[in-house]
């Protein structure tokens, strides 16, 4: 992979870094309409708290497998610098998650215009980059005809927007080619656009409309963005996932990503019932 290892390299050392600490300061929730950009200066912060649930689990003698129902995590982004790739400069965003299983660590680079915010390329050093469930049991999890070793790796895929073609796998670097554009300028409500288009697999994204978000000190004032998933070239999106991204002018302020139905297998790879799972990341402080 043409530049795999210079970047490598790069997500390596930065990934090696202590997690960042973020500011309170109090910024103002204006609607984030006409020129709204995402906030895209070097040492920009977020820190926030994530969720993750697991719900309508049947039947019922599997539950003893899946407890605690509900774990939480906090994690910490921030733009660390820029670097420059195939003569194009691109801005690093590091994003650190811990949890009481685990402390992870990924790596994006981004490059911001008056069109969009278009991610390059990512990278991971797990591929588990969500509140860590351990199962403790020899599970399988399948989901659009996939199989996992956790319901967090089909999350983990849709909110980094992995192609699902793809296997699943640690510190592995994925280029996003064409690069991805995460978010459309001007922003406006009712605007699409297709986010990645791979053959028999699609990702289209849309501003549905403003919304208020509130955590325990603000309201954020945030444009809904929804992510519909296309698998098999089918016409319709899969219903079994619901998935929304809220932005503010502060930046992301909200992920909300849900999937039905399941399928969870036991060491004989026997069908023995199915799960839902749902996952909420929140912002506590932004730091500009």
């Amino acid at each position: 992979m043409k530049n795999s290892g210079f970047i490598y390299l790069i997500f390596t050392i930065l990934i090696s870094s202590n997690f960042i600490s973020c500011g309170d300061e109090t910024l103002s929730s204006a609607a984030p309409e006409g020129n709204f950009t995402y906030p895209f200066k070097l040492t920009a912060s977020w820190y926030y708290g994530t969720m993750n649930f697991l719900t309508n689990i049947r039947p019922d003698s599997i539950k003893n497998y899946f407890e605690p129902d509900t774990i939480e995590g906090y994690g910490g982004i921030i733009f660390l610098g820029d670097t420059v790739i195939n003569n194009d400069t691109l801005r690093l965003m590091r994003n650190n998650h811990s949890d009481p299983q685990h402390i992870h660590s990924a790596v994006e680079l981004y490059k911001q215009n008056s069109s969009g915010l278009y991610r390059h390329a990512y990278f991971s050093e797990a591929y588990t980059f969500t509140p860590y469930r351990h199962l403790g049991q020899k599970l399988k999890f399948r989901f659009n005809n996939k199989f996992y070793h956790s319901p967090n790796e089909i999350i983990y895929q849709l909110k980094n927007d992995i192609d699902f073609s793809l296997d699943n796998s640690d510190t592995v670097i994925y280029m996003d080619n064409p690069p991805l554009l995460a978010l459309k300028y001007p922003v406006k409500k009712n605007d699409e656009w297709q986010l990645r288009d791979n053959g028999s697999f699609k990702i289209i994204k849309k501003y549905i409309d403003y919304e208020n978000i509130s955590n325990v000190e603000k309201t954020y004032y945030c444009i809904k963005i929804n992510k519909y998933y296309y698998f098999n070239n089918s016409s319709t999106p899969d219903t079994n996932i619901s998935y929304a991204d809220y932005f503010s002018k502060e930046g992301i302020v909200k992920k909300d990503v849900s999937i039905r139905n399941i399928e969870v297998y036991n060491e004989h790879a026997v069908l023995i019932g199915y799960i839902d799972t749902n996952e909420e990341d929140i912002l506590n402080i932004f730091s500009p």
